[in-house]
């Protein structure tokens, strides 16, 4: 079987979910073709260390694009929406024109469900780690502790919310229409799916790989709690910090975050917060 794989990931755990499905689709003989844009981060965990061949797409940044994506879809990003929307189309076009049984495509950093389902022609399956969910009340409720409540910031968030939060949604949802057999992580990913596009889904649930992930076998073990991931109010580290400051302070573990991503307003609240709680905050 021949398979085409897309993705527009940046670092993080979508992108070493991705890397674990394509090792694991080589080693049993398949061959794995992968095709990105150049937005996409092959940095980290790069899938050419797996798979048969991986494709570079340039995207191309154009005065049409930021005028279309300003215009239509409200994005003025460091790359226009419209030029990366432009570039996943080329892409799709590579593979409908190719001899693959399948195309497995992954998120896009920029806008979730990327604009690419929508021009594959050949049988398609969409692992969807999460829908948008910047518009949900307890995020931005989450959000609004970290706030700069100064008249410039105040300006910028309108900005924001104008320009992409109320967009997101909307593109995302309608990029997830054009696909028939998505897949995500859990029941609960699966509701937010159902939730946000009205859209059946499968949960297929992430592996681990035992020679990475295994037991060291050491009975030295620190009074520490390690979290992983973008340092971002949607992760949730207010809680963690919260819950800690239960734990009766000679035996409260420290809490470690490596982030890959760090929003310096939410970094300044939880170092405040973890303060006035009593926890250790590294």
């Amino acid at each position: 079987m021949r398979i085409a794989v897309f993705h527009n990931l940046p670092s993080g755990g979508a992108k070493r979910a991705l890397h674990g499905f394509v090792k694991y689709l080589t080693k049993l003989d398949y061959v794995v073709d992968v095709f990105v844009p150049s937005t996409a981060n092959e940095n980290f965990l790069p899938l050419r260390d797996v798979a048969n061949n991986v494709e570079i797409f340039p995207v191309k940044k154009t005065i049409y694009g930021i005028l279309s994506s300003t215009i239509r879809y409200r994005s003025p990003l460091m790359y226009s929406v419209a030029d990366i929307e432009r570039t996943e189309k080329d892409i799709a076009n590579a593979i409908n024109s190719s001899d693959y049984d399948v195309v497995f495509s992954e998120q896009d950093q920029y806008v979730l469900s990327p604009f690419f389902l929508k021009f594959v022609k050949k049988p398609l399956v969409y692992y969807c780690q999460q829908p948008a969910r910047s518009h949900e009340a307890v995020l931005q409720r989450i959000s609004q502790k970290s706030e700069d409540r100064s008249l410039h910031s105040l300006g910028k968030r309108i900005l924001w919310h104008y320009f992409v939060s109320s967009r997101m949604p909307e593109i995302d949802k309608r990029n997830a229409s054009f696909v028939r057999y998505i897949l995500t992580n859990s029941y609960f990913s699966r509701e937010n799916i159902l939730r946000s596009y009205g859209l059946n889904s499968f949960v297929c649930y992430l592996g681990v790989d035992t020679q990475v992930f295994k037991s060291l076998h050491t009975s030295k073990r620190k009074n520490e709690v390690l979290s992983v991931g973008s340092c971002t109010p949607e992760k949730g580290y207010d809680f963690i910090v919260e819950s800690l400051s239960k734990v009766e302070q000679k035996i409260r573990p420290k809490l470690t975050i490596i982030a890959n991503l760090v929003d310096n307003r939410w970094r300044n609240y939880l170092e405040q917060l973890a303060l006035e709680k009593g926890v250790e905050l590294i």
